[in-house]
């Protein structure tokens, strides 16, 4: 990656550690990140690093979520690891239906379902249990800590 692929990083995971989570259009990020390395003539190619496949991996890497929703607009969700008491806390809470039970993301109801059931161990839906698909991975990992014994 670049340089400034390097530094366009940098500032989303700033982003998403600052809000937790994000939805957003892509515009709108595009513009903060620029603006937070003073390039606003570079928005236009922000927007492109966003869709770009390399840069959500490099996220993801970094523990950090970047995905488009059906609706168009960007999520980004900050997937570091927490302590175990918060892990266990989290994983007590179940948030409503049209929350995504990792990110507490809140969906709007639509045609095309943005939260998909949660599954168990066993492969069985867990009632009520709803998250993004990329947001599971993350739960999972979330859910083992909890599980883990207290030393």
């Amino acid at each position: 990656m670049t340089t400034f692929a390097d530094e366009i990083l940098d500032q989303l995971q700033a982003v998403a550690i600052a809000h937790g989570t994000l939805r957003t259009s892509d515009k709108a990020l595009a513009e903060v990140v620029a603006n937070a390395l003073d390039a606003p003539e570079r928005v236009a190619e922000i927007r492109r690093h966003l869709h770009s496949m390399p840069l959500r991996t490099a996220l993801h890497a970094r523990d950090v979520l970047l995905f488009f929703g059906f609706d168009g607009l960007v999520r980004l969700v900050d997937a570091q690891p927490v302590s175990d008491k918060a892990a266990r806390l989290r994983v007590a809470h179940q948030p409503g239906p049209d929350t995504c039970r990792f990110c507490l993301m809140t969906e709007k109801r639509s045609l095309q379902p943005e939260l998909m059931p949660e599954l168990d161990d066993r492969g069985q839906r867990v009632p009520g249990s709803f998250l993004h698909e990329a947001c599971m991975p993350a739960w999972n990992r979330l859910r083992q800590q909890a599980t883990r014994k207290q030393a």
